[in-house]
């Protein structure tokens, strides 16, 4: 499913009561503008209405993205992402050797929605 307006869309795919956010894209123009947020809660309104009670990202492992998650109420699921995501928040040097392992790695996030 998609849920599109004219600052981006999101799609999503609904199955036993949770939300699975494939792709959230926000045109360059409208970036870091608040719209991403925007859209987000929009789809969380539909979320609710089709009786969703949590809802899981695959955020990419970039400060940006994991900063985005994060203002959203998005928590990563397990031990070692949160450690990673400690580190992507701190001004600690060992950022750049996270990124230098795999910059394509992703992190499993999850909010409980209500």
């Amino acid at each position: 499913m998609k849920l599109i307006n004219k600052y981006g869309y999101i799609e999503y795919i609904i199955d036993n009561n949770i939300a699975n956010i494939i792709f959230l894209e926000i045109k360059k123009k409208y970036r870091q503008k608040g719209y991403g947020s925007k859209l987000l809660k929009q789809s969380e309104k539909i979320f609710l209405n089709n009786g969703v009670k949590e809802v899981i990202v695959s955020a990419n492992q970039s400060k940006l993205a994991i900063s985005f998650w994060i203002k959203n109420n998005f928590v990563p699921i397990d031990k070692k992402e949160k450690d990673i995501i400690e580190c992507i928040n701190s001004s600690d040097a060992h950022i750049d050797y996270i990124f230098d392992i795999d910059q394509n790695s992703i992190i499993l996030m999850k909010k409980i929605i209500k």
